[in-house]
């Protein structure tokens, strides 16, 4: 993240006064970054569904115990999300790390297309100016 993070910033420094060569460099260099993050969040999503799917299991697995204890229905529930609220936190936990990382991927993405939009347009002017 934090190499994404130097690249957004040289970029919002240097966008108007950067040369071709230097755009399209840092446009490769955030978009390999990000292929690199995008892997982390796919390892992030996993350890989520793991968190949730464990918590689901483990929810009924108790409830269905404490009911055959003896406990109402409605106090095995109660019951059963307090045995559970140490994956609950690493679930939502997970969850939170998940998106933080989905929305940063998202905006780098949009400063790569506004790095492409920029190399466009200075290829075009550079062909302008070479016809005449």
């Amino acid at each position: 993240m934090e190499q994404n993070r130097q690249l957004v910033t040289w970029y919002r420094n240097n966008a108007k006064k950067a040369t071709l060569d230097q755009l399209m460099d840092c446009k490769t260099k955030l978009v390999t970054s990000n292929f690199y993050l995008a892997e982390h969040l796919a390892g992030l999503k996993k350890d989520y569904n793991v968190c949730y799917f464990s918590r689901k299991i483990e929810f009924s697995k108790k409830k269905n115990e404490l009911i055959k204890g003896g406990s109402s229905a409605t106090k095995a529930e109660s019951l059963a999300n307090e045995f559970n609220e140490d994956i609950l936190r690493n679930e939502i936990e997970n969850e939170g790390l998940a998106y933080q990382f989905e929305l940063f991927i998202k905006h780098c993405e949009n400063v790569a297309n506004d790095i492409m939009q920029r190399i466009s347009v200075l290829k075009k002017e550079y062909e302008s100016v070479k016809q005449s």
